[in-house]
């Protein structure tokens, strides 16, 4: 699959070639789409970074409520629907901008992946992004890896139709990457004015603000594999009832209806 900056579909981009991609390093403003299962992931992983690249659009696929409605009192509401609009209004102030959201439920991101796709990939066409900033498929947590198999899979049908479909890059959590070691990373330690900038963001949301941010063009997935032989990490926690094996069934199902075999 040929992209607008590099050739991802075999991850061997150069460090150089992906320092290019990265906002202090190219005199181009390129378009960005930065596809996110919830907002303050990329805040949190990406901040810093984020600021520099001026035509960025942020895509929300779940509205970030908790699925557990214990969860969802705790925290001092009712329903999920004020939550998520608690949470909207925390990630508008933090921004100072609103994402734009597709509006389905966190937590059963899974249950929807073709959709998500089509949806995403209809934005793509739209929008026509030079770069779509996106999450990893690392069993980290079935909302992002769903982040993951869409945004591959709404390329690749853009490549399917003949169009030039996106770069894909990834930002990587606090524990760095932890699959696909032959794939490049960029570490892009951050200036004073992009700490106190992510730093004010993160206070805002309650979270913790990296120095530095890990980024990498995105490998091509196979997502009826497991990421990785470990226990995945929503597996050693309540993931929402969703276990590895289910979520790539979830997978096969969605790329059946997609008419794609691996994205």
């Amino acid at each position: 699959m040929l992209t607008r900056f590099a050739e991802s579909n075999r991850s061997q981009s150069s460090e150089s070639e992906l320092r290019y991609l990265l906002p202090d390093q190219t005199p181009a403003q390129p378009e960005v789409a930065v596809v996110v299962a919830r907002p303050g992931d990329a805040i949190r992983d990406a901040g810093g970074t984020l600021g520099g690249w001026v035509r960025a659009r942020i895509f929300q696929l779940g509205d970030g409520a908790p699925a557990d409605l214990d969860r969802v009192i705790e925290a001092g509401f009712t329903t999920r629907k004020e939550y998520a609009v608690a949470w909207r209004e925390r990630i508008e102030s933090a921004l100072d901008r609103r994402p734009t959201e597709l509006g389905f439920e966190s937590g059963r991101l899974a249950q929807n992946m073709a959709t998500i796709t089509l949806a995403l990939a209809d934005i793509f066409r739209r929008d026509w992004p030079d770069i779509v900033l996106t999450q990893a498929y690392e069993g980290n947590d079935p909302d992002e890896d769903t982040a993951a198999f869409a945004v591959q899979c709404a390329c690749a049908l853009l490549a399917n139709e003949g169009h030039v479909a996106p770069t894909r890059l990834e930002f990587a959590g606090s524990g760095g990457f932890t699959t696909h070691p032959y794939a490049e990373a960029v570490a892009v330690r951050l200036d004073e004015r992009q700490r106190i900038r992510k730093a004010e963001m993160c206070a805002q949301l309650e979270l913790p603000a990296h120095d530095v941010e890990l980024f990498r063009v995105a490998p091509v997935y196979d997502f009826s594999l497991p990421p990785h032989a470990r226990q995945l990490q929503y597996e050693a926690r309540d993931g929402n009832g969703i276990t590895g094996a289910r979520w790539r069934r979830l997978a096969g199902e969605a790329l059946r209806v997609l008419g794609l075999t691996h994205g």
